[in-house]
């Protein structure tokens, strides 16, 4: 087999591979949970975003964590990542739950958890460069003009503060009233992007979380 051929045919095949996690947003709501923390109520399960404006916008959910053989990275990438377009717009939330966030420098040889969050949006955008490049989009004429935007979301429900606090923009974040700015994040392709990322409480700290898709903008 020629070398144009095998670049041909994993193109098409490339092309097919998106449908396996990428769903098209009909509904007003998005569910997102934490497989790993259900059953116990004392941990953030679920985030159900409502009035997701699908009726004026595209909206688009990426699940990254469903496993693609041959495809799937080692590498963490947060939960899901809802992509809407607007104005020819990608806007990419990388959304991110935790129950708890400790703001601390680590032990040595550990990773904070903060580090953790921000690596994740690191190695998301990564893969999201990734599956632009072989998109099979019918309008490739209008895609490829197309602007690409990312923000970093994170639901919480507790922070635990520490005297040690490490001195990072991504926890200068957490611990502003805000709770929101840009952070630099490392791509592997494209190397540094510049994000905006926004925490979220879940001030009753249960295992569920209900919020507005204005929220994610606010």
């Amino acid at each position: 087999m020629k070398i144009e051929t095998i670049r041909k045919e994993i193109l098409q095949k490339l092309g097919i591979v998106p449908n396996q996690f990428i769903t098209k947003v009909a509904e007003d709501s998005i569910i997102i949970e934490e497989e790993k923390n259900k059953g116990d109520n004392n941990l953030l399960q679920k985030v159900i975003i409502n009035n997701v404006p699908v009726n004026n916008i595209q909206i688009w959910l990426l699940d990254f964590e469903m496993q693609v053989k041959g495809f799937t990275p080692s590498s963490k990438t947060v939960e899901k990542v809802i992509v809407t377009l607007e104005n020819n717009v990608l806007t990419f939330f990388m959304v991110e739950l935790k129950n708890s966030i400790k703001h601390q420098l680590p032990n040595a040889g550990k990773i904070s958890t903060l580090n953790q969050i921000n690596g994740k949006f690191d190695d998301s955008i990564s893969r999201i460069f990734f599956l632009l490049t072989f998109n099979n989009h019918h309008d490739w004429i209008n895609f490829k003009k197309w602007k690409v935007k990312f923000k970093g979301i994170v639901f919480y429900n507790k922070q635990i503060q520490s005297g040690r606090n490490e001195k990072t923009r991504i926890c200068e974040i957490i611990t502003s009233n805000e709770k929101k700015g840009p952070v630099e994040c490392n791509s592997t392709f494209l190397g540094t992007q510049k994000i905006k990322v926004k925490f979220i409480k879940n001030t009753e700290e249960k295992n569920e979380l209900e919020i507005d898709f204005s929220d994610l903008n606010s």
